[in-house]
Formats: structure tokens, sequence, C-alpha cells
């Protein structure tokens, strides 16, 4: 698992796509999110999802191309959506843009 621990900056974290290279998502961690952020590329998409268990706010584990929940098993896919329950909501998604080679993820 690629983990980058990367600074909030306005409510802002920024990273540049070069770390997508050889691999399909990356998790990112700093000590004032509640959870990682796992950022999925997809072709030339990403997507931001709080790795945080919709059912009992569990942090969640990457499973090969899903996440699960190590407290009561739900299962999310890579797109944040619910696979399996118990939990019935999708993951928080962040908005994000990609200006140049810079992803910035905004957390408000």
């Amino acid at each position: 698992v690629a983990q980058l621990q990367l600074p909030i900056i306005d409510n802002r974290i920024k990273l540049e796509t070069s770390v997508f290279q050889d691999k399909a998502y990356v998790v990112i961690k700093n000590d004032h999110l509640p959870a990682p952020i796992y950022i999925h590329k997809e072709d030339k998409t990403y997507q931001a999802s709080l790795m945080l268990c919709t059912h009992r706010q569990c942090e969640l584990n990457v499973t090969g191309s899903f996440l699960s929940c190590p407290c009561h098993g739900s299962e999310f896919s890579n797109k944040g959506k619910v696979l399996t329950g118990p939990a019935d909501k999708d993951l928080q998604r962040f908005k994000l843009r990609v200006e140049g080679s810079t992803i910035i993820i905004d957390l408000t």
C-alpha cells in the first residue's frame, strides 16, 4: 500500500499525479483527519474517499480492489460504494480537481 503523510494547507491536500505511475490507488494520512483518505485512479479520473466505515466509524483496510471493515465486515468498492453490509451508506467522498500535474483535494 502506497501511504503518504501529507500536510493540510487551507483545508486542502495536494499531491502530484506522478505518485500514481505504477499504482491504482494511494492512501493519504494526516493526524488531523479522522481516518486516512483513499484516492483511486481509473484512466485519467481520480476519486477520494474517507477510509471510515459508515456503519460504526471503524477505519477501513485496503484489500485488493476494495476496502473492508475489520469491525463488522462491511465492504466498499474502490469508488466508495457499499458492496456488503451492515453498512448501508457509501463512504464520504471529497471533491478534488487536477491542475496540471497536481491533484488538489478539498476537505471542506
